[in-house]
């Protein structure tokens, strides 16, 4: 399965209800099981960014199903990159051409990108 790696930053309601976190990290592992996907790792972190997330998903849908599902609650916003999948993606690049996909839900001011490399485009 390819992995993800989430970036998140905290909005203004998720810092105004900063020590409901636990729970709220609780309620996205369901929300990415329930899309099938598996939160690998979570790292609160310094910087330009307040939380990351590591995780394996069948498809780039059903990472977009999971990240919006837990964004849409208003807390955090994120951004989501998609890393080497297990047969050497990065390794072929310079053989494949780079494809673009963005999935974004109306109303929802997240949206998730992912590069995907592939021999049709």
């Amino acid at each position: 399965m390819p992995t993800y790696i989430t970036l998140l930053r905290w909005t203004s309601q998720g810092l105004q209800s900063l020590k409901e976190s636990p729970s709220r990290l609780d309620a996205a592992r369901k929300a990415f099981d329930a899309a099938g996907v598996k939160m690998k790792e979570f790292y609160m972190v310094t910087g330009q960014y307040d939380l990351v997330i590591v995780s394996e998903a069948p498809d780039d849908v059903a990472l977009a199903k999971a990240t919006l599902s837990v964004a849409s609650r208003g807390s955090v916003q994120t951004e989501t990159l998609r890393g080497p999948d297990s047969q050497g993606t990065v390794e072929r690049v310079g053989s494949r051409s780079l494809a673009f996909h963005a999935f974004h839900s109306p109303g929802i001011s997240t949206a998730l990108f992912s590069f995907r490399f592939s021999a049709q485009c």
